[in-house]
């Protein structure tokens, strides 16, 4: 008995230590990350030709931009010294942003906002996304072309391969989570063959190594530059690259100041274009913060005054009804936002997760689109299919690069805003735009051989109080996209598709009561032909006099069996925080644990191996930010203390101490219980430590005081001799506490999503002197509880 009592205890201690290191993990990752910005630079002798690379030189002269401004000179070295004395950790510096990131407590962070020197300190609360959709990736057999050739041809790239246009004298650079087989997979033997890899550096870990880690980055490289037998994966197979790792999934609070390092360094470092399939969204930020002022958005912003073209994606939130704007940096008015549509030449549609516009501040986003599903290189071997905006992006910077290269051919050096007006006007809708598809799909025909001259394929046409867009000549198949345009505030209020087929000449496509577009306008686009429609000065004084307009109208009917509409609307009002719900402000959990009194000190009684603890309890969380919240909560519980039979405790009855009464001459003691209920309520705080989970709670650690009111009843367990008729005799000498007292603790929670675990730790001591000090005993149960917890 001996020996399995100490078995047993050396679990439980075993257990206790392991729960214990899981709580010291959560305290260490509660250690938040922030960028401390300073008011100023101190003087230096910066020299740029020292420091820039010699594309980089020539980039800035071409430009306009300036050497010498003061964004390139290093921190001031006093104010990181300062900050980094008072920090855990200096993670790293961005001269562009005048701030330092660091690892520090609540208490060091308000010693460093109270320097003199500190600006601003704003906390980094979440991780980077990769903008590649989660699906299962599809192997691509060798020699299958035409999705491969397709992800170009929809941009008309053939145009540029057919006149030698491959990006060449081009620097760009890929921000990614890793590049692995990039240094051995044929789809970039032409990189190495050629030494077009310039560069390569891992900010996660200060080296230069960036050939494993997330196969992420090999496959955005390769729709820039890849080519598989014989097959070209994108168009800038001539250009130069700078090979960046800038995310990586165990450290996720400290990306956000890697990518700003990676994009000061491109820029140091001569690059062109910056590719970025990454992105912070609804696990780092509110729709309402999606407005260009996230340090990220800062960092490429700046990066366009340098001259530099950042391309980035838009995001996948669209099928997540709960964030309804794209993701920063692609937010920043200076970046060229890249949504996606679906794989093919003759069905123009949205792809479904791709993310809508506008930003939260109304200003338009995306710019352009390209494929959301794109056929990539595979670190494994040969080619799969993957999906996600994070596939559109690199394509259209592949895409940037060969115009880049033919301005220059003819001497035009454009800088970084022409090369993003140019490729908005290339798009296949310019001048028509809306929220899901910006411009449309870049064209190469744009810029070489001249667009080809539309024959209106519709026309507009006004029948009394109706304004009609009628077909003007046959159509077998296309899309006609159509948009509410608000004239005073020039947002887009409604815009939609009507995919069509077989249309005759004459046949109505759409119709508008003419009445409801007071103050609006109308814009279609169908083959590239665009044409839109405001009222006569004389109807806008009739229809708004007469007050026809409605909140809820009917601005559009799709008419015909072969029509059918698709609302794709997405209004910068409705941008609005939720208050409730998970990854709200404010959200609600119910919980129920399992525990197990643990014995820890020589003056608690012992007990049996397993003395349950039962609880359930609902709580409030209030988020200041994705990653810290508050909350209260009240709890139901009770403990079952199981004690020896065969040793006598303090709560026996005082006359039958020994055990040796008994209800009947052939009864046997068969178990002592001292049943512990408790109403409590905790006061608590929450850090998240990692988005995700099926519920979308991630990973979070609360830690809690608590104050409970106690109830106690001690009862014995007696059966006859032979084991039948089991009788429950609860003695009226028995301990109990009918009134209840008061105790108070610590609590300690570490969950995944619905799952994890807890220690809960009296104070006081459960059912001490000083916690009921009508016991007559001098002595306590064990303090310690441990359990799991599943939570809703």
């Amino acid at each position: 008995m001996k020996k399995d009592m100490n078995t047993m205890d050396f679990c439980k201690k075993a257990v206790l230590a392991v729960l214990f290191a899981v709580v010291l993990g959560g305290v260490a990752w509660s250690q938040g990350v922030y960028w401390v910005a300073f008011r100023d630079k101190a003087e230096c002798g910066f020299d740029p030709y020292g420091y820039f690379d010699a594309k980089a030189i020539d980039r800035y002269k071409a430009c306009g931009a300036d050497l010498w401004d003061s964004s390139n000179w290093p921190l001031t070295a006093g104010y990181v010294e300062a900050v980094a004395d008072v920090a855990e950790e200096v993670i790293g510096e961005s001269r562009w942003l005048n701030a330092v990131g660091v690892a520090a407590s609540e208490a060091a962070i308000e010693e460093i906002r109270a320097l003199p020197f500190v600006k601003e300190v704003r906390k980094i609360g979440g991780d980077m996304e990769t903008a590649s959709r989660k699906t299962e990736e599809t192997e691509v057999a060798s020699g299958q072309n035409s999705v491969v050739s397709n992800q170009l041809l929809r941009m008309k790239g053939d145009l540029f391969s057919e006149n030698g246009i491959d990006g060449s004298g081009v620097r760009i650079a890929v921000l990614d989570g890793g590049f692995p087989k990039v240094d051995r997979h044929p789809a970039f033997y032409h990189l190495h063959r050629n030494k077009r890899i310039v560069e390569t550096y891992n900010f996660c870990n200060k080296k230069t190594n960036v050939y494993g880690w997330n196969s992420h980055g090999t496959m955005t490289l390769s729709c820039i530059t890849g080519i598989y037998e014989g097959q070209q994966l994108g168009l800038a197979t001539g250009a130069e690259f700078l090979l960046y790792r800038t995310e990586v999934e165990s450290e996720p609070f400290k990306e956000e100041i890697w990518w700003a390092q990676a994009m000061e360094r491109a820029d140091k470092m001569g690059a062109d274009i910056i590719s970025s399939s990454l992105g912070y969204g609804k696990e780092r930020y509110y729709p309402t913060q999606m407005d260009g002022t996230s340090y990220v958005a800062k960092a490429a912003t700046m990066a366009a005054r340098k001259g530099i073209l950042v391309c980035n994606s838009a995001g996948n939130e669209a099928d997540d009804r709960r964030w309804k704007t794209i993701i920063t940096p692609a937010d920043a008015d200076s970046v060229l936002c890249v949504a996606g549509i679906e794989p093919s030449l003759t069905n123009y549609a949205h792809v479904d997760f791709s993310s809508y516009g506008p930003t939260a501040d109304g200003r338009r986003k995306p710019n352009v689109c390209a494929f959301g599903y794109a056929d990539v290189a595979n670190p494994s071997g040969g080619l799969t299919n993957v999906a996600g905006t994070s596939f559109s992006c690199p394509l259209v910077a592949g895409f940037a690069a060969c115009v880049l290269q033919l301005s220059r051919g003819i001497g035009m050096e454009l800088s970084a805003m022409d090369l993003f007006q140019v490729i908005e006007e290339s798009g296949d809708l310019y001048p028509y735009y809306d929220y899901a598809f910006g411009y449309g799909v870049p064209q190469a025909s744009y810029f070489i051989g001249g667009s080809d001259t539309v024959e209106p394929p519709y026309g507009l046409y006004e029948v009394d109080t109706l304004m009609l867009i009628i077909a003007k000549r046959h159509i077998d198949k296309g899309t006609l996209f159509y948009k509410i345009h608000n004239l005073a505030n020039g947002t887009i209020e409604e815009y939609s598709t009507v995919a069509l087929k077989d249309v005759d000449s004459s046949d109505i496509i759409l119709y508008f009561d003419k009445r409801t577009l007071v103050g609006r306008a109308v814009c279609a686009s169908l083959f590239g032909y665009y044409r839109d429609y405001t009222l006569t000065d004389e109807e806008f004084e009739n229809y708004a006099r007469h007050a026809y307009i409605s909140d809820k109208a009917e601005y559009a009917t799709a008419l015909g069996d072969g029509q059918h509409k698709v609302t794709l609307h997405n209004d910068a009002s409705t941008l609005k925080t939720r208050q409730w719900g998970t990854n709200s402000k404010n959200q609600g959990d119910i919980y129920f644990l399992l525990g197990d009194a643990i014995h820890t000190r020589s003056d608690e009684l012992g007990l049996l191996a397993w003395s349950p603890a039962l609880r359930g309890g609902a709580r409030l969380v209030h988020s200041f930010g994705k990653t810290y919240s508050l909350g209260i909560g009240i709890e139901l519980g009770g403990t079952f203390f199981n004690f020896h039979t065969y040793e006598p405790n303090p709560y026996d009855p005082k006359d039958e101490s020994s055990n040796t009464a008994k209800p009947f001459a052939t009864s046997t003691l068969d178990k002592k219980c001292l049943r512990l209920g408790e109403f409590s309520m905790e006061f608590f705080q929450r850090v998240r430590l990692l988005p995700g989970g099926l519920v979308g709670k991630g990973l979070h650690w609360d830690l809690s005081i608590y104050g409970s009111v106690t109830f106690a009843n001690y009862r014995q367990y007696w059966s006859d001799g032979d084991g039948k008729n089991a009788i429950t005799a609860i003695y009226r000498h028995g301990f109990q506490i009918p009134n209840g007292c008061w105790n108070w603790g610590l609590q300690t929670r570490l969950t995944y999503d619905f799952i994890g675990v807890y220690a809960r730790y009296c104070m006081t001591g459960v059912l001490s002197k000083e916690a009921a000090p009508a016991l007559p005993y001098k002595t306590t149960l064990p303090r310690l509880e441990v359990g799991i917890q599943l939570l809703f």
